[in-house]
C-alpha cells in the first residue's frame, strides 16, 4: 500500500501525538485524553472558521455576480475626474 504524499490528516496527526504520549509515559491516560480533546478542540474551531471564509467568499462572489444599477453616483467617480 502507498502513503500519502503531503502533510498528514488530522486523524493521523492526532493518532501520531497519542501513540508519542503513551510512548514517554504509558500510564499518563488522562493526559493523553486531554491532548486528545485539545486537538478536537482545535479541529473543532478550525472547521468552522473554513465555514466562517467559504460563506464569506460565497457573499462576495455573490456581490460581484450582481449587475451594478446605472446612477449618475456610480458614474461620478471616474479615472478621469
Amino acid at each position: 500500500m502507498m502513503e500519502k504524499e503531503g502533510p498528514p490528516t488530522f486523524k493521523q496527526r492526532c493518532k501520531q501525538v497519542i501513540a508519542e504520549a503513551r510512548e514517554l509515559n504509558p500510564n499518563s491516560e488522562a493526559m493523553i485524553g486531554c491532548l486528545a480533546a485539545r486537538l478536537v478542540m482545535t479541529q473543532n474551531a478550525m472547521t468552522l472558521h473554513i465555514q466562517r471564509m467559504k460563506k464569506l467568499l460565497q457573499d462576495m462572489e455573490a456581490d460581484l455576480c450582481q449587475p451594478k444599477p446605472e446612477t449618475k453616483e456610480s458614474n461620478s467617480f471616474s479615472l478621469r475626474d
